[in-house]
């Protein structure tokens, strides 16, 4: 609507646990502000107001594509030829895609510390080429009344990209998972060069609330971790995943 962006968290952004109230969880101990521009560049100068005000709420599930940037991709002569590409419940053409990837880039523009430590963290892992990224989620699945997310082994996404795999020449696999047994099971997969990010890990007899992203108990630490993941992935040429807001 062409109106200034600011990022404001309602109070009680998560009922369950105190601690991060009055805040976007994932900053909560990040920095005094408490939301994104803890980790990322402001994307105004207007700041943050003290009170969350609903009527003012601009949130929508819609992923709306401005036209004018839709034609224009759309017509490009390099890109006219793109297929169509179905996303879960979402159904976007490559115009769609490049949208989301831009509106997410700029979004995201971390700040210069952040920058500095997740280079620092990339250069650490050396990450050795051609490689696949693995997403295995375990203990975020879902059991909703009106739909269902399983948990599939990762002998099972090995067994679907297999063909993929094999055409690429790839042996290191990058795996992303929130479980400590998705790594057990992946070390009894002697194929491939199996590589993850040491951290904090959930495992099934540990007591986890809804939606607990936070296993080492740092939601800083966990934010470092995963923009360090994404930067790690975008160096593979394959991904292989399920549905999930993450992976997509």
């Amino acid at each position: 609507k062409e109106e200034p962006v600011v990022m404001v968290f309602p109070e009680v952004c998560k009922d369950h646990d105190a601690t991060f109230r009055k805040s976007w969880h994932y900053a909560a101990d990040a920095c005094e502000a408490k939301d994104l521009s803890c980790f990322f560049l402001r994307h105004n100068a207007c700041p943050r107001p003290d009170e969350f005000e609903p009527e003012k709420e601009l949130f929508s599930l819609e992923r709306n594509i401005p036209l004018r940037f839709k034609k224009s991709f759309d017509e490009h002569e390099s890109l006219a030829h793109k297929k169509h590409v179905n996303l879960w419940d979402v159904h976007n053409d490559a115009s769609g895609e490049f949208y989301n990837f831009l509106v997410y880039s700029y979004a995201t523009r971390m700040r210069y510390w952040v920058r500095q430590e997740v280079r620092r963290r990339v250069a650490k892992f050396k990450l050795r080429e051609p490689c696949a990224v693995m997403h295995v989620r375990q203990n975020d699945i879902a059991l909703h009344d009106n739909w269902r997310r399983f948990y599939y082994p990762v002998k099972a996404y090995i067994d679907t990209a297999e063909d993929a795999i094999k055409a690429m020449g790839i042996h290191t696999i990058l795996l992303m998972t929130d479980s400590a047994e998705v790594i057990d099971e992946a070390k009894k997969i002697e194929d491939f060069e199996w590589r993850w990010m040491p951290k904090h890990r959930f495992r099934r007899n540990s007591k986890v609330t809804f939606e607990d992203q936070f296993p080492s108990g740092s939601p800083k630490e966990e934010t470092l971790v995963l923009l360090t993941l994404f930067q790690l992935a975008s160096e593979c040429r394959l991904f292989i995943g399920g549905v999930s807001g993450f992976g997509t």
